[in-house]
């Protein structure tokens, strides 16, 4: 099979999406599948045959240092995946890449399916007036124009139904592969990881947290909550790997707080790095309400930490709460990992069966239930189109049963005003341009 993914998230960017997207790639190709990727070009970087980099642009660094959305490239993507003969495309972004992914399957007559991976709904940089009631209007009706949803989580899956999202919508996970932490630990490199975060593992408590330091990741509240149990207990640290934009007022807060020799910030990490980490480590701290499937608590599972979470059901795929770690309120956070730091016994049981856990999501197993969907839309789409071949009326014949597809062609104000909170004339001509260019763009 031939697979075309669109993506706003690849490496060289660092994050849930673009670990999930290259190892379900890895997975596809092992399996003999061919994949070809579209997604933002990084500058200086060197891209294989089967990755087009198109043309993008910067978002502000107050949201991500690195991220970049891509811009003008339908011509450019359609060609692409023409002349690889994809069979079906599967499209990561839905609001900076859903309408495009539509007209893109549109021009080449093939599928899509789309994965949601972003609650995009709680992220604070893009608010203004009327801002949810038009997100949640924009992503019910660009995910009800695809042949199907992937819900990676059961939270995206009560989302998507409860803003009336009409496409068939499966829940499959979306985990990345962790083979490159089975390497042979090494007790060197180990003891200068030690050296550098000053932490004694014999003496020191560690709660851990990696992510993109950026304020839809919890990590002020993370901060404010675990503020009393490091100033009652001086062996206990936090420490907190990656960068991003909130990085230095991060610091500031731990240091107005009093705890800067508690609270360590490591700056940006390699994924090989992780594990030295993580055996500094004693449990994972997970505090933000934005992801939908965080997958950086399967990699802590995945290095023996149990993880402590505030009460989302983002983790309920992995975390069982007083087994492989604990979920509560924000309230009693504090006091239910105080319990752990006081009964090693007991934490060392949650760490097993967070190994246990981790283990039990095969990414392989993964990879073959996004091949079964594939082939079931490849099938559903072409027998949708051979009802279509034998009607008088060739003009019905225009991709899927989407109406966002009809509305794009036929009248895309008509599209504007039905996800639009506030259609006001100005606002009309500008989505009218916006839909000229990704239709027309070169």
């Amino acid at each position: 099979m031939k697979i075309g993914i669109l993506t706003n998230s690849y490496p060289p960017n660092l994050n849930g999406v673009s670990v999930s997207v290259k190892s379900l790639t890895e997975e596809l190709q092992a399996k003999n599948h061919q994949v070809f990727i579209a997604t933002p070009e990084i500058q200086n970087e060197n891209y294989p045959p089967n990755i087009l980099p198109i043309r993008s642009a910067p978002v502000p660094k107050s949201i991500s240092p690195d991220l970049k959305l891509p811009y003008l490239y339908v011509n450019q993507a359609s060609k692409f995946f023409a002349e690889n003969e994809v069979e079906i495309i599967h499209t990561h972004d839905t609001v900076f890449g859903g309408l495009e992914g539509l007209v893109i399957g549109m021009r080449l007559n093939i599928p899509t399916v789309h994965t949601f991976h972003t609650m995009i709904e709680n992220y604070d940089y893009f608010k203004f007036p009327g801002y949810q009631s038009f997100i949640k209007n924009f992503i019910q009706t660009v995910c009800s124009g695809y042949g199907h949803i992937i819900s990676p989580s059961q939270k995206v899956y009560n989302y998507l139904l409860s803003i009336g999202v009409s496409s068939r919508i499966s829940h499959i996970f979306n985990v990345p592969s962790l083979a490159e932490f089975n390497l042979e630990f090494d007790q060197e490199k180990f003891l200068e990881y030690q050296n550098k975060t000053k932490i004694n593992p014999n003496q020191d408590f560690v709660f851990i947290t990696f992510c993109r330091l950026a304020k839809e990741k919890g990590l002020y509240t993370g901060i404010k909550v675990m503020q009393p149990l490091l100033k009652k207990h001086k062996n206990i640290k936090y420490l907190i790997l990656g960068s991003g934009p909130e990085e230095a007022n991060l610091k500031k807060l731990a240091k107005d707080f009093g705890l800067a020799n508690q609270i360590i910030f490591t700056g940006k990490y390699t994924r090989d790095e992780l594990p030295y980490y993580a055996k500094l480590s004693k449990l994972f701290l997970f505090t933000s309400t934005t992801d939908n499937l965080p997958t950086n608590i399967f990699e802590a599972m995945f290095l023996n930490l149990p993880v402590a979470s505030i009460d989302d059901s983002s983790v309920d795929y992995l975390l069982q709460n007083h087994k492989n770690g604990i979920k509560t309120n924000l309230e009693n956070l504090s006091d239910e990992c105080e319990k752990l730091f006081q009964n090693p016994n007991k934490l060392k049981e949650f760490s097993s069966f967070a190994k246990e856990s981790a283990n039990n999501l095969n990414p392989a197993k993964i990879a073959q239930e996004h091949i079964d969907l594939y082939r079931r839309n490849i099938e559903y789409f072409n027998e949708k189109q051979k009802q279509l071949d034998s009607k008088s009326d060739s003009k019905n014949k225009i991709f899927e049963i989407g109406e966002i597809t009809n509305l794009l062609l036929q009248n895309p104000l008509k599209t504007f005003d039905k996800i639009s909170f506030k259609p006001t004339s100005i606002l009309r001509g500008k989505y009218q341009e916006f839909l000229k260019n990704i239709l027309k763009s070169k």
